[in-house]
């Protein structure tokens, strides 16, 4: 077949895609009815609703998302990290605080937030007294002052957010607070025109001020000291003398509501989509935008890169643009829409967790599809299409495609922790990436085999052949670096030492992907004959082609269960076993995109990217383990033996091996117990000495751990307990002694009836039972009951 022909072929399986449902098995194949649960997540943090936006004292730029109580932080060209405000509803205001940290304000529960820059965690404080904060300011007394729109008042909050709330005359209804030149607080009172100033030291109202134009909304501090107010939508702006509280107002032709100083001295202002510099000493107004978008700004900072940051929302998508001080726009972040998140490819980490890449997010994820933290590239990066991997130390690198020929495509380092790092990339079009052992980085991409160093150096193969369309590269068990050939219908293998280079006929049509399977063979799928390949890597034979049951079968993985899993183009997933016995199952949802990357997890279950900023786990096993705890007399008299049984039941669908029990202080429960199959389970029976220091409620509580056949290891605990009574014996005078065992006379029988236990016997919580407690976790903290982490089994293939 030619190549263009090839390439045609190729280019309309993938666009059967678009308009295929669903599709049935192909012949041969064996039709799942039971598949295996499969469960989506989200996997980007959207900013809803961008409002403030400030400088940190970190040199980064931080702002708000009220839709979703979120908060957002960045350095220029850098990538957003996106961090839920918990504690804060609604943050709305976003102010650098004396003390270093950044303070929000929350409108939906009068409330104020300290954010630690180091890791954006929150300290949320009631303000209470306060209704509506809806703006604030760090002050010269070292504190933060917020206002309260709803009920006239300024609250001054500590470093510690500990808040004094004072009053503001009735009406005045503050939208904006500053801190003049003066020194002194400065409130603009939408609601009744005026400007009130106050003593920042106890909060005394100085004076109130006619604003000079009917609604005032927003104020900054000019260089010189004094303010330059906005009157919102009475369409005037103005300087206010802070010595004298004058204003002097000038028309202008929009009413703008934002406002910002600039370099040089100008004053910014914003409304809407409209923008414009104003020079504060005569009020000339220069219009940078006409406002003629359905943009919606509601935040402008001017940033550590000299451009003016704004919080937008256009066409109801998200963004934070930023402008030149010509008012030309040279960036912006977008969180919704076209490009802002596309779930494309997956890596598993070493540290257990799961990282997503598509559009401008990388997302990392916990086993469990928890959201950890999210990265936003900027709208200038190049998109992060199927290409990421991770390296040995858990740092993720993706490939951004730019999808021309232009030399701009682009290599992403995202350390752990935070941040990225960018470099340009000589590749064209590069379709996958793999670290070999040594923590070399290996690409290829539409002619080449390449090893591409850190600072983005590529070294192409000199001996693997042009054109021939890699399309996945992976390690083998041998070190090799092995490919797919789909333009030429071979796999080859290239020795990382030397350099050379090896190709074999890959026995199907068009092979897209390979993996290394349990029996140590390449499995090979052909994307264009629907078949599977089995060849010998140290030969390169071709041991057996197997139809894939389903059509266009694009990625493969070796299974943690011992199978070959692998996905078509038309949505569907395949189970083969070593035999080439195959099963097919329907994944659901959307095809196509979504079906071109399937990894397994830490958790040894599969993974694909979903639809939109989705992704989807297919369980393979859901491990689980119970313990019941039981006491076979709950009541008993010191000297007696507290008598226990334990129930140990596999409640999960998988096998458990190295099924082991922990019991602080019953001697024959603790120790390793026989594997336990689905469904099945063993009971134990094992006993504690009591005596009189045991009089009361003893407690008594055990675990048990298990590592599953597939899967991570389980665990569970329970408890039991068991009254323990005093000794009780009588004298000849029939006086009856409750507590520790006591004699007077000759031994009397013990009554038939012991006297219940008085105050002085109340169950025991103290040091006697924590000492039984204390002795078990020392056995967990030795390794007992540490067996819940996640094996890796050897002779699983690299990718």
């Amino acid at each position: 077949m030619g190549r263009l022909a090839r390439i045609v072929r190729l280019v309309v399986a993938a666009a059967l895609v678009g308009s295929v449902v669903s599709a049935p098995a192909l012949p041969g194949a064996a039709i799942g009815t039971e598949p295996p649960p499969i469960t989506s997540f989200a996997v980007g943090t959207e900013v809803e609703e961008p409002t403030g936006i400030t400088t940190g004292a970190d040199g980064r730029l931080w702002f708000v998302g009220a839709g979703n109580d979120t908060i957002g932080r960045f350095a220029p060209e850098g990538a957003i990290e996106v961090d839920p405000t918990t504690g804060v509803e609604r943050p709305w205001a976003i102010a650098s605080g004396p003390d270093g940290n950044l303070w929000i304000t929350g409108r939906g529960n009068d409330t104020i937030g300290r954010i630690d820059p180091a890791d954006a965690s929150v300290d949320a404080f009631a303000l209470t007294g306060v209704d509506d904060p809806v703006a604030l300011t760090a002050g010269p007394d070292g504190n933060v002052w917020v206002v309260g729109r709803a009920n006239d008042t300024v609250a001054r909050v500590t470093p510690a957010g500990v808040g004094t709330v004072f009053p503001l005359p009735p009406g005045t209804g503050p939208a904006a607070v500053v801190v003049g030149g003066d020194g002194d607080l400065w409130v603009a009172g939408e609601a009744n025109g005026t400007l009130v100033e106050m003593e920042p030291t106890d909060g005394t109202v100085l004076a109130t001020h006619p604003a000079g134009l009917p609604t005032p909304v927003a104020l900054a501090t000019l260089d010189d000291g004094d303010l330059w107010l906005l009157g919102g939508a009475g369409g005037e702006m103005g300087r206010v003398e802070v010595a004298t509280g004058t204003v002097t107002t000038s028309p202008v032709a929009r009413p703008y509501e934002l406002v910002t100083p600039g370099p040089g001295g100008d004053v910014w202002v914003a409304e809407r989509s409209g923008l414009a510099r104003v020079d504060p000493d005569d009020g000339t107004v220069t219009v940078l935008r006409d406002g003629s978008s359905s943009a919606t700004f509601r935040g402008l900072r001017f940033g550590p890169d000299g451009n003016l940051w704004l919080t937008s929302d256009l066409n109801a998508s998200p963004s934070v643009p930023a402008y030149s001080p010509t008012g030309r726009l040279v960036e912006r972040y977008t969180f919704a829409g076209e490009g802002a998140c596309w779930a494309r490819d997956l890596a598993a980490a070493p540290d257990g967790n799961l990282w997503v890449v598509g559009g401008r997010v990388v997302s990392e994820l916990a086993p469990d599809g928890r959201v950890l933290t999210v990265r936003h590239l900027p709208h200038r990066a190049a998109q992060l299409g199927f290409v990421a991997t991770v390296a040995p130390g858990g740092d993720v690198w993706a490939y951004g495609r730019s999808g021309s020929l232009a030399d701009d495509d682009r290599l992403y380092r995202f350390p752990t922790g935070a941040g990225v790092e960018e470099t340009a990339v000589d590749l064209f079009d590069g379709r996958e990436m793999v670290f070999d052992g040594g923590g070399t980085l290996w690409a290829v991409d539409r002619a080449r085999v390449t090893r591409v160093d850190t600072d983005g150096t590529v070294t192409y193969s000199t001996t693997s052949a042009e054109y021939d369309a890699p399309w996945d590269v992976a390690v083998g068990p041998d070190g090799g670096i092995w490919w797919a050939g789909n333009a030429t219908d071979t796999i080859g293998r290239l020795d990382p030492a030397t350099g050379l280079s090896v190709r074999y006929p890959a026995g199907v049509d068009g092979p897209i992907d390979l993996a290394f399977g349990p029996d140590g063979n390449v499995w090979v799928v052909g994307i264009l004959d629907d078949r599977v390949a089995v060849l010998d890597p140290a030969t390169g034979q071709v041991l057996d082609v197997h139809a894939a049951g389903l059509h266009s079968p694009a990625e493969i993985v070796s299974g943690p269960d011992g199978n070959l899993w692998f996905t078509g183009l038309t949505g569907g997933l395949a189970r083969m076993t070593p035999t080439g016995a195959v099963t097919t199952y329907p994944l659901g949802g959307s095809p196509g995109a979504d079906v071109w990357e399937l990894i397994v997890g830490p958790d040894d279950n599969l993974w694909v990217p979903g639809p939109h900023c989705t992704v989807r786990r297919i369980s393979l096993a859901s491990p689980a383990v119970s313990l019941t705890k039981s006491a076979v007399d709950p009541d008993i008299v010191a000297g007696e033996a507290a008598e226990w049984e334990i129930t140990v039941t596999n409640t999960g669908d998988v096998g458990l091996r190295d099924v082991e029990v922990a019991d602080p202080s019953a001697a024959g429960c603790a120790g390793p117990l026989a594997d336990l199959g689905v469904g099945e389970s063993v009971t134990v029976a094992c006993s504690t000495p009591t005596d009189d220091d045991d009089v009361g409620t003893l407690v008594n509580e055990a675990t048990v751990t298990a590592d599953p056949e597939l899967g991570l290891g389980v665990s569970a605990a329970g408890s039991a307990t068991v009254t323990v009574g005093p000794t009780t014996t009588t004298s000849t005078t029939t006086s009856t002694t409750i507590g520790p065992t006591t004699t007077t006379g000759p031994a009397a029988p013990p009554v038939t009836e012991p006297p219940r236990a008085g105050p002085d016997d109340l169950a025991r919580t103290g040091a006697d039972v924590a000492r039984l407690v204390g002795v078990g976790l020392a056995l967990v903290g030795l390794g007992v009951g540490a067996r819940g982490v996640a094996r890796r089994r050897t002779g699983r293939a690299a990718r």
